[in-house]
């Protein structure tokens, strides 16, 4: 908010403010008048846990209701943007998400939708083929590259702690139990590889309003002498 144009118009309740909800999949755009008042949450953490854990990445979320929507949205990719007096130069930008919930009420005269940001499909990939298929040795900053290549998703230009140590291949195989076999991991979550790399540089991630994912850094509470 610090960095929008128009920040200061953004909390006095006295300015005109229209919300756009595109769905370019279907070609529609949800406005102020399908809305219905009082019923849009946006939720954004960094951690949800009871103790500060550093790498923790968690997903950002919509929930809205609409009415006179033609059909489900279900499984379609959403931007949505709110312009502050008629500002249309620079719409402040709530995010990209793709629906994952649209339920209809009990009298189906509207939608209640629920909408995750793009981390929601990182944490829940699983990453097996892609890590088997690294050539590693490899540096940090190769490795945290080729994972966003993968998901086509940008990151916001930065220089991390331990861009430049050497990852190698380490989760290869587990020993089970009932055997004394060693066997290939079933799965490689996108969530273990990120919140690895996150962890390892003392930060956390998020997907910023602008679609890319942002290494967030923890400010300093006390300068030092």
């Amino acid at each position: 908010m610090r960095d929008y144009k128009y920040g200061d118009l953004y909390f006095d309740t006295q300015h005109d403010k229209q919300m756009k909800i595109e769905v370019p999949g279907i070609g529609i755009t949800i406005d102020n008048s399908m809305i219905e008042q009082e019923a849009f949450e946006l939720s954004e953490t960094l951690c949800s846990e009871s103790e500060l854990k550093f790498g923790r990445c968690e997903a950002n979320s919509v929930k809205f209701t609409v009415h006179g929507m033609p059909r489900s949205i279900k499984g379609e990719k959403i931007s949505i943007s709110e312009e502050i007096d008629g500002n249309t130069d620079v719409p402040f930008p709530y995010g990209k998400y793709t629906v994952q919930n649209d339920i209809p009420t009990s009298d189906r005269t509207k939608r209640e939708i629920t909408a995750y940001d793009a981390m929601y499909d990182i944490i829940n990939a699983d990453m097996k083929s892609w890590y088997a298929g690294l050539p590693f040795p490899m540096k940090l900053k190769q490795f945290r590259d080729s994972f966003f290549a993968y998901f086509g998703i940008k990151q916001k230009e930065t220089t991390l702690v331990n861009d430049e140590m050497t990852v190698n291949k380490t989760l290869i195989a587990t020993q089970t139990d009932s055997e004394s076999t060693i066997t290939e991991e079933s799965s490689i979550s996108g969530k273990t590889v990120i919140e690895a790399i996150c962890e390892i540089n003392g930060v956390f991630g998020n997907i910023n309003h602008d679609g890319e994912f942002e290494y967030v850094e923890m400010e300093p509470i006390i300068k030092p002498l």
